[in-house]
Order: structure tokens, then sequence, then C-alpha cells
């Protein structure tokens, strides 16, 4: 009897509530049927989320994701090529034809135009001289004195054995005086011209934010010291000024000392040189239990700065020139004073270990000099003119497409610019060029050597040989990739820009590709589509992340 009462209330309960029992297989097929079914184009970016509702997503996938929503959200701008050096097929190709600032990575193509033009066997060289003698009475000569340099960069203690470099050209000076020479009929000539007369001041393509900062010394035919200050600020008397010592020399530096001795431990100092280069500003306090504060400072010019160490040394020597102590900086000019006695130089170390510096160190001022002295031997001259003209013919000579020259050795320059896809480009060239082992041994190592020593990259440590680039907004890093045999499978280049100081963020962003890379290279990953049917550059503000599938 219930049951035949319950059986009708059940059955009005189901037809008062319409598509309760259909409800609940609906979600489900509202979920994944579009998923199952709708294919995703294939130039279509990395998905917008990171997370996948059905399976892992691939995660270059993610990365590539990630790099949109930065360039939407962020306003970074990304150039990406990875490259397969053995087929030729895109691993990657993320705007790889869109040119931003390389940074340091400006040196790669330093160090290739370098090579070809002077040779690993290359030295510079350093002299001080005598022009032809046209008379000799007892202590005087009737000559010019000659300071000769084509640019030479390793005046400088470490090349030098710790020898202070103003002490090196002081006894140059005093050996002609020793060799009994007290009046010199004649001039005494700081031959600079190898650089021409864009020398002596801050590069026309540098901002003002490099200004007074220890990594961005000023070029100069003639260099000691890197055309570095050294300013030691050490305790005085309580409440008096403290002690400064400058290294390699003060000389034609006018110093204004506003520092102070106090009775705390801690100190704070503070060391500009002025616009023009002769005086130097040292502020700030210093603990009378301190020990010394050394900070460094470029030479506001340098030029000038070895002018006053020779007029220095030629009183102390008691040597009388009757002439001038002047400055040469034009080619016509300096070849009316040959060299014809020597009275002492110094060779610098071949070009191959100023190179191996200059890349795993990321040396600017090496970078600076060799830039400049490369089109000085090829040219004459070796201003930034001359330099980009070189490097343009450079590019040629190896049929690249045209690329525009940078404007600095170093990459401090705002105003160069590459590509992803250029950068590979030279990096197949050195290659396949006799310099490839000597390439490989002089880049960075990640997690290993140079500037890439303290880099995580996971899988890629050890496997990664790379170029670093870094400033202010922007980040780069461009090399080749080996698989676990150590041979090197991909090359690759990727650099990004932002505004303001965002470094940070952008490397981890490439040192997490790097572990992304090396992964898949190791699960044997093979892109399905050659480098051939890459899409043409997007249209400016169109360029895209572009993943080229393939299977594992």
């Amino acid at each position: 009897m219930l049951s035949k009462r319950i059986l009708p209330l059940l059955l009005f309960l189901l037809l008062a509530v319409p598509g309760a029992w259909a409800r609940k297989p609906t979600k489900p097929a509202a979920k994944s049927t579009p998923q199952k079914t709708q294919p995703k184009p294939k130039s279509e970016s990395a998905p917008k989320s990171g997370k996948s509702s059905g399976s892992d997503e691939n995660p270059i996938a993610a990365w590539s994701g990630a790099l949109d929503r930065a360039e939407d959200r962020q306003g970074e701008k990304w150039t990406v090529y990875v490259k397969d050096m053995q087929t030729g097929e895109t691993i990657l190709a993320h705007g790889k034809d869109r040119r931003l600032i390389p940074a340091s990575n400006r040196k790669v193509m330093i160090f290739a135009m370098a090579l070809e033009k002077l040779g690993p066997d290359f030295k510079f060289k350093t002299q001080l001289g005598l022009t032809h003698i046209l008379s000799r009475d007892q202590n005087s000569i009737t000559a010019n004195v000659v300071l000769r340099s084509n640019g030479d960069p390793t005046m400088d203690s470490r090349y030098l054995n710790q020898k202070n470099p103003a002490a090196v050209i002081r006894g140059w000076i005093k050996d002609l005086a020793r060799s009994g020479v007290k009046r010199v009929q004649g001039e005494f000539i700081i031959d600079a011209s190898a650089f021409g007369s864009e020398q002596d001041m801050r590069p026309a393509a540098w901002g003002s934010d490099h200004l007074n900062q220890s990594y961005a010394p000023l070029p100069s035919a003639i260099a000691i010291g890197q055309n570095l200050l050294e300013v030691a600020v050490e305790p005085g008397r309580l409440g008096q000024e403290g002690q400064i010592r400058i290294y390699p020399s003060s000389e034609g530096l006018d110093i204004d000392n506003e520092t102070e001795t106090t009775s705390s431990s801690g100190c704070s100092i503070g060391v500009c040189c002025s616009d023009d280069g002769r005086s130097l500003r040292v502020t700030g306090r210093i603990g009378r239990r301190s020990g010394p504060e050394v900070d460094h400072v470029p030479v506001g010019r340098p030029l000038a700065f070895i002018k006053g160490i020779v007029e220095d040394e030629l009183r102390d020597s008691g040597i009388t020139i009757t002439g001038k102590v002047r400055l040469v900086t034009d080619s016509n000019e300096a070849e009316r004073y040959e060299i014809g006695q020597v009275i002492g130089e110094h060779d610098s170390p071949e070009l191959s270990q100023l190179l191996h510096v200059m890349l795993r160190d990321s040396d600017n001022f090496l970078a600076e000099q060799i830039w400049r002295a490369t089109a000085h031997r090829v040219f004459g001259r070796g201003d930034p003119t001359m330099a980009r003209k070189l490097e343009q013919q450079w590019y040629s000579d190896d049929e690249l497409s045209w690329i525009e020259p940078g404007f600095d050795g170093s990459g401090l320059s705002r105003r160069n610019s590459f590509s992803a896809s250029e950068m590979v480009s030279i990096l197949e060239v050195l290659y396949k060029s006799p310099y490839r082992d000597y390439l490989l041994d002089c880049l960075p190592c990640a997690a290993r050597t140079g500037t890439l020593r303290h880099r995580d990259m996971g899988a890629a440590n050890g496997r990664v040989s790379a170029k670093t680039g870094t400033l202010s907004g922007a980040s780069a890093l461009s090399g080749f990739l080996r698989d676990r045999e150590g041979k090197e499978r991909w090359a690759f280049a990727m650099i990004g820009n932002a505004s303001g100081d965002t470094n940070g963020r952008l490397v981890g962003r490439v040192d997490q590709l790097m572990r992304i890379l090396a992964n898949m290279m190791d699960s044997g990953y093979k892109p399905s589509r050659t480098a051939d049917s890459q899409p043409e550059k997007p249209a400016p503000g169109a360029e895209t992340a572009e993943l080229v599938k393939g299977g594992a």
C-alpha cells in the first residue's frame, strides 16, 4: 500500500522539476567538447593561460605565453630565435626580426671583426722615442720626443706585473735623462692620432647614465690604468678631512676634498670627475676606526691626464723642452714625427688573450679599444665613423644581409640595435670559421665561468656557452646549447628590453628558457617545420611568439 502512495509522489516531483536529471551531464559536455574539437591556428601564440584543463601544457608554449602577457601588460619587448644548426630547423621564433638594444652582446661582433682584420697574434704597442736627431751638444739635442700608441689597452697593472702604469712612462723619461739629455730643442709630441679627434671625451653615443661609472672608462689611443682612477680615502684626525690617495697618479687634477672624519666606524664616500676632466670631487664621511674606503671613477680627459704626468716627470727628471708638450690627433700631422730611436716600449699580450678576457668578463674598455684599433689598422683612422664602416664591410664580406653597424664597441650605447635572427646568423658564421673552438673557449659557460658563473640554468648548466648582455632595462644572451654528448646543437639569441631597471625579471625569463630548451633537447624534441617555412617579419607591433611544434 505504501509503495502505491509514494510512486505517484515521485513522478510528480520529477515532472515538476524538468531537466533536473539532465543538468548534471550537460556541464562536462560543455567543458570538454570544444577543447577536443576546436583546433588551434598554427600561427597562434602560446595559450594565454599557463594552465591546461585537460593535460600538462608544453613548457615552451607556457613560456611563450608568459612572454606575450609580459609584452601586453608590462611593456616588455623581446626578440628570440633558436635554430638547430644540424638541420637548419627553427626550434622557437618570437619576434625574431625585431631589433632591440643588445647591450654587451655587441662584443660578439667586435670579437669576429677583430679576429679577421687583426689576426689572433696581433699585439698593441706603446713607445717613447726620438725623431731623427739633427744635432747633439753635450746635454742638449735637437729633435722631438714622441710618445705614441695604437690604442694599447694593456698599460695597466694586471698586464704589467702589478707595476703602476704611470711609473712605466715616467721610467722611460728618466731613461732619457740618464742618457745625458737635459735639454731638447724641439717638442714633446703625445701622438694619439690612431683614434682621431673623437676621443678625450665621453663618446657621443653614450647616455648620461654612464657618467662617472667605473664600468664605462673613456677610450683613448694612449691609455694608462684602463683610464680609471682608484681613489682611496683613509680617516684623518677627528673632525678633519680624510686622507686621499689616487692611483695611478693625481697629476693634472685639482682635488676637491670634502670628506670628514667622524667618531663612528662606518663610512660613505662619493667620487665624481668634473665634465672638463680637470678636477676630482671627493665627498662623504669616514669613521676614525674605519679602514681605507676605495672607489673607482673614469678619468674625465685621458689624454690631458697623460699630458700632466709627462709634464710632471719632465720637471722631476730635469729635462727642458724648448717647444711645447703637445697632443696630436691628426694622422697627417703625426706622420711627420717618425720615431728613429726608441727609448722605451711596451708590447701587449696577443689579441687572442685580450679577446678571451673581453668576452668572458665582458670588459667594456677592451671592447672599445679593440673596436677602434681594428678600424685604425684597416683605414688608418680609428674613430667611430670608420669603425662602423669597417663593421658593415665585414657583414658584406661574409654575405650577411644588411645589419645596422653598432655605435660603440662595448654595447653601452642604447642606439645599438640587433635582432635575434641577425645575432644567430653572426654566430653561425663564427661557428663555421677556423676560430670556432677559440670562440667556444672564450664564451662564458653557464654555472661555470665568466659572467655566467653564478647563473643557474638547471639542465643547461655546463652546456650553454653564450655572451651575456646587461643594461638597465635590457638583458640578452646569445650563444650555443650543447647536447648531452657535448656537441653544439642549437644556436640561439634572445634579447629583452623594458622600461626602467628590470634586469632581474628579464634575466629570469632568459634562464628559464634555457632550462626548458635543455630538457626539450634531452627528450629528443624534433620540430616538424624547417626554418624556411617560418613566416616573414610581422608588421610593426604585430610580432607574436610562434611555437614550432613537433613530436617528442
